[in-house]
């Protein structure tokens, strides 16, 4: 039998790396002789919040890894020697086997819920505004404030790019190509159960950045990790999409040249722009500081279509191609401005790009005939 070592809370230390022992096969045992009569023996009873479900019928999950254990310790654990619920190393061991973990009346453990917060990608939010919007009572203090917390289900990462957090700590968070890549907490590992909520969420993970830890966050987007990669600090490359979207909303011009393709020398600088169009990155600065709606003749697709319209809007170029050079670097602010696909293609209908204003001064003039 192994010998475990426990806190003065009576829990085993170290259960996470203790559970990893436990295989599949172990809990399929169990899951087919499962009564609670016998999980009672070790102090379990049913479940209040999850459960797993497996083959259509629900069991409490703390109580099947803890019986689960007999095989790899010599014995079933009890109760009181380790903890479940969301984010715990139970929760984290049973996902790793492949079963599915399921809050009572919820979604899905690893699946987005139904259910999802109004927070408009590229608008702005003080933490104090999102806490109203998600219905919690403003915290005095906590997780929520130095870097990643989570609540009734989702998580909610507040974090700097390209600048040190309140807590001084500066793991170099940066966007690549449209994606978030983010460093967890000084210590953070994948094992942790904090980071594996992030991961694998009851809900979803809510990702809000910012340049200046004086200034409000700006919602990047509902995150889903690309790619994991367990080092300390943990590193995730996230991928960002607005609420409620399955796939981003950047949608290409009929008369954009793919990236892909040969091109002579003179095309390069078409390509050049079409990148900053439709970089994410400078997309999300450039919406934080314009909105979502068209510059030009100040259609809201939210407005418009509801959730469905989330986010959606293109990102137009001011500089023309000639003033574009070799060590040319875009201010997503001053070079960028949201407008709708139709004014997008009026703007580069002609041989020459229109100025805003000149397609502003088209547009009224066709309405008054």
């Amino acid at each position: 039998m192994t010998d475990l070592k426990k806190g003065p809370t009576g829990r085993i230390k170290g259960v996470r790396r203790l559970l990893s022992g436990v295989t599949r096969s172990d809990v399929l045992e169990v899951l087919n002789d499962f009564t609670l009569s016998k999980a009672a023996v070790y102090g379990f009873t049913d479940s209040i919040d999850f459960d797993l479900v497996h083959d259509g019928v629900a069991y409490p999950p703390k109580a099947v890894l803890g019986l689960s254990a007999l095989r790899t310790i010599g014995r079933p654990l009890t109760s009181d020697e380790f903890w479940g619920g969301e984010g715990s190393p139970c929760f984290a061991v049973l996902r790793a086997l492949g079963f599915v973990i399921q809050p009572k009346g919820g979604g899905i453990m690893g699946q987005a819920s139904t259910r999802s917060h109004p927070f408009q990608m590229g608008k702005k939010y003080h933490r104090k505004d999102v806490f109203t919007l998600i219905g919690l009572p403003e915290p005095t203090g906590g997780p929520w404030f130095t870097g990643y917390a989570s609540h009734a289900g989702d998580w909610f990462i507040f974090c700097g790019v390209g600048t040190a957090g309140r807590t001084g700590h500066d793991h170099r968070n940066k966007f690549e190509d449209g994606d978030l890549l983010w460093y967890g907490k000084s210590g953070s590992s994948l094992k942790q159960p904090s980071i594996q909520g992030l991961l694998y969420p009851t809900g979803r993970t809510y990702i809000f950045c910012r340049e200046d830890d004086r200034q409000p966050f700006t919602f990047a987007g509902v995150g889903a990790p690309k790619r994991v990669r367990d080092t300390t600090p943990v590193e995730v490359l996230w991928s960002l999409r607005p609420v409620g979207a399955d796939q981003t909303n950047v949608a290409a011009l009929p008369e954009e040249i793919p990236a892909d393709m040969d091109l002579i020398e003179g095309a390069k600088k078409s390509i050049t722009v079409n990148a900053y169009e439709r970089d994410r990155t400078a997309r999300v600065r450039c919406i934080a500081h314009w909105g979502l709606a068209c510059v030009v003749c100040g259609f809201d697709f939210r407005r418009r279509y509801g959730e469905l319209g989330e986010g959606f809007i293109h990102v137009h170029h001011l500089k023309p191609l000639s003033e574009i050079g070799q060590e040319y670097r875009l201010d997503p602010v001053a070079d960028l401005r949201p407008v709708c696909p139709n004014c997008h293609a009026m703007l580069h209908r002609g041989e020459q790009v229109l100025r805003i204003e000149q397609l502003r001064q088209l547009l009224q003039s066709a309405d008054t005939i």
